[in-house]
């Protein structure tokens, strides 16, 4: 056979000196969309990217990758620049997920498997940065334990929800929506 890329070819013992310099040159270059050009970083001011909004709203699974496959360790940050917490993820405590037209979705999965939903955690996902001593105050503190008596006051509504659900009564369906969407009013006018 007398392929070039085949392992262990001569031609990788006798020309050595040209396989150092080989991925210098990109073989594929992407282009960003139009519409998306003016959005993007100036050049050098980021270091990967990542999902601002959480994908899911559970502290059981760890999204540890975004929607294109980044971590924190694909684009290490500088070791040397100062981490400037600005506490905007601390203003909302859901994380609720989203569809395809920016809605949030708010499932109810006592519905479904109440014993799974049971043994979910309601705390609000920020919370594990409190872990870290550099991002703990006791302020940070107490808002989240305010924020996660809301998230339990609304696992509460879920399951009283669960507990009188009739499948396929429409009026019910608008009523606990209505409920839903009246809690979720009250609670941002609250913070």
């Amino acid at each position: 056979m007398n392929a070039p890329f085949t392992r262990f070819h001569q031609t990788l013992a006798d020309y050595a000196h040209e396989h150092d310099n080989m991925d210098d040159e990109e073989l594929y270059k992407y282009d960003n969309f139009e519409r998306l050009k003016p959005l993007m970083p100036k050049k050098g001011s980021t270091v990967g990217t990542t999902t601002i909004i959480p994908t899911q709203d559970t502290d059981e699974k760890l999204v540890f990758f975004d929607t294109q496959g980044e971590s924190l360790y694909t684009n290490p940050p500088d070791p040397n620049v100062p981490v400037i917490d600005h506490g905007l993820d601390e203003e909302k405590p859901w994380a609720f997920r989203k569809t395809n037209y920016n809605q949030a979705v708010i499932y109810n999965a006592f519905t479904r498997d109440p014993w799974s939903a049971l043994k979910e955690r309601t705390a609000p996902w920020w919370g594990q940065k409190l872990a870290a001593p550099a991002f703990y105050r006791d302020a940070k503190y107490a808002k989240f334990l305010t924020q996660w008596a809301t998230r339990v006051d609304f696992e509460a509504l879920k399951m009283r929800h669960a507990a009188e659900l009739v499948p396929g009564d429409l009026a019910q369906r608008d009523r606990m929506k209505a409920e839903v969407q009246e809690f979720l009013a009250r609670d941002k006018q609250s913070r």
